[in-house]
């Protein structure tokens, strides 16, 4: 009999959107369910009541839901034998599970069940820090007091495990320290070093290695899209794609205008389960997978026309990348970004717990929650009991996200980043690429004070030709940001968690009064100075 798993993917990284909700249904054949329960989950819904018929010999379902507001995790199993759903019970109870909606039915003499699995309120628990104060390690900038300040308040005040800050002012870094731990079993102090998961901070250096491919001359801002993913008959258009295709240049990706709104078509990056079931996958998705399916879908407006933010486009910026530089993406960035910057901590990321780096920061959810892995709930042959993890190390797939999300690095190597877009001495992009970054939108409307420009949310500064560059990164388990100031002023914010105890990002709350903290220590700097100008004076 069929065996079909589902779990409430409930992606942080604010995918999906609001869509119409979907109605209860009745006389659902065994065959759709999956896609029937795989809407459930994209528009977070919670089955309230399932029943089990046989019409003309066929077993059909009747299922009611409501809005799953508190993102509980579920699953749901249909036609199972006594003896797995024996197997499941003991599993599922062990991993803090309830099966509230149970149903039995007997076909061809055979008894058969189907039950949806719900986590216990008592199965997840609230993130608890160690008591007493605050650690605080490196040394670099350590009499910086309001950075200090800041940072411990910060995590303080939101329940916040740990951070990592860097900041530098005219192209030295004045400030390097870790706040909190790294780990909270057993307690481990975060270091300056550690490397977390940037996300969305990603899509900087995904631009910065297109514009260098310009540059190259390989590339230009209005070359079609289509034309590299098909290069070398790597992925074809099927025959009965969107016609709008056709126009999506590389500029469109680069600013969120490639025609996906992920209110109205979701983001595939976080459709897996979809992707695989669509093309019959065995296994899980992979990136090939995932534009492969994009390829069939069609668009939700005009390309160039709007702004929506896109993973998927950044993804295939990626492979666009490695069509016009003929290596893979990741060797593209490494030889070109990472060594000429310094980044030498910067890297991929892996989604499983057991390949977690060795510098690298454990994640973790103000709720901390098990979920059934991803690479499992995705397939429908999937037999046995789900491997259960937490949200950051399996709910979704880091290693499908490389060029829009994928890449793990730490503050410092960051900050080395922005700083070398334009250092004085070997810039990574010449003065014309770096002003093609910054600039407006030809969709944007005259009166936007900022805008999303080549791979950074951009605001100009009134009465200068200078602009405020920053990006932010959200996924479960991290929140991120960089920051590239007028002033030349350069930040990074990594933190090994997503939000503060009252769900706020943790870039939304440190992002303003970073601002006022790197001003405050760049004033006692000088003060500083001006101490020991007056101090060699006077001797």
């Amino acid at each position: 009999m069929q065996l079909i798993s589902a779990i409430a993917v409930i992606a942080a990284i604010a995918s999906g959107g609001v869509v119409d909700e979907p109605a209860d249904r009745t006389g659902i054949a065994s065959s759709e369910m999956s896609a029937y329960i795989d809407q459930l989950i994209s528009q977070k819904r919670l089955i309230t009541d399932l029943k089990v018929r046989i019409i003309d010999r066929k077993i059909v379902f009747d299922v009611s839901h409501t809005a799953n507001k508190s993102e509980i995790p579920w699953l749901i199993q249909i036609n199972v034998s006594d003896k797995e759903y024996r197997d499941f019970s003991r599993r599922y109870t062990a991993d803090g599970f309830e099966n509230p909606i149970h149903r039995q039915i007997t076909a061809n003499r055979k008894k058969l069940h189907s039950t949806v699995w719900v986590q216990k309120s008592s199965g997840s628990k609230v993130l608890t820090l160690p008591d007493g104060p605050i650690p605080a390690s490196g040394d670099l900038g350590k009499d910086l007091e309001p950075l200090n300040e800041l940072l411990l308040e910060s995590l303080r005040a939101n329940n916040i495990p740990g951070a990592t800050v860097a900041v530098a002012s005219e192209g030295k870094i004045i400030f390097e320290r870790g706040f909190g731990y790294s780990d909270l079993e057993p307690p481990m102090p975060m270091a300056p070093n550690t490397t977390i998961r940037i996300a969305s901070i990603s899509k900087p250096i995904t631009a910065v290695a297109v514009l260098l491919l310009i540059e190259d001359g390989k590339l230009q801002l209005d070359d079609l899209v289509i034309d590299f993913l098909t290069r070398e008959r790597k992925f074809s258009l099927p025959a009965d794609a969107d016609p709008a295709w056709n126009r999506i240049t590389i500029r469109n990706l680069l600013q969120h205008s490639g025609g996906w709104n992920r209110d109205k078509s979701k983001d595939t990056m976080f459709e897996l389960a979809e992707v695989t079931r669509s093309a019959k996958l065995d296994k899980i998705a992979r990136i090939p997978d995932v534009v492969r399916y994009q390829l069939s879908r069609p668009l939700d407006f005009e390309p160039g026309s709007e702004y929506q933010y896109s993973n998927v486009g950044y993804c295939l910026l990626g492979r666009v990348i490695e069509a016009a530089s003929e290596q893979s993406y990741e060797s593209f960035v490494t030889r070109r970004i990472l060594i000429p910057a310094g980044m030498t901590q910067t890297r991929l990321g892996k989604t499983r717990l057991s390949d977690r780096a060795d510098d690298e920061a454990h994640y973790y959810t103000q709720t901390i929650k098990t979920y059934p892995a991803v690479w499992e709930v995705a397939s429908d042959k999937t037999s046995g009991g789900f491997e259960m993890v937490s949200a950051p190390y399996g709910q979704w797939d880091l290693e499908v996200m490389d060029a829009h999300g994928g890449w793990t690095s730490t503050a410092s190597d960051l900050v080395r980043f922005a700083m070398a877009i334009e250092s004085l001495d070997t810039p990574l992009l010449k003065p014309d690429s770096f002003s093609l970054m910054k600039a407006r939108p030809s969709f944007a409307e005259p009166t936007d004070n900022s805008w999303y420009g080549l791979g950074w949310d951009v605001r100009p500064i009134a009465g200068l030709e200078q602009a405020n560059m920053w990006h932010i990164g959200l996924i479960s388990g991290s929140s991120t940001i960089l920051v590239k100031r007028w002033d030349n002023c350069v930040w990074a914010v990594l933190f090994n968690t997503d939000q503060t105890k009252d769900g706020k990002a943790c870039s939304t709350v440190i992002d303003g009064p970073m601002h006022s903290a790197v001003s405050l220590s760049l004033q006692l700097i000088e003060q500083g100075r001006g101490e020991k100008r007056r101090e060699a004076e006077a001797n």
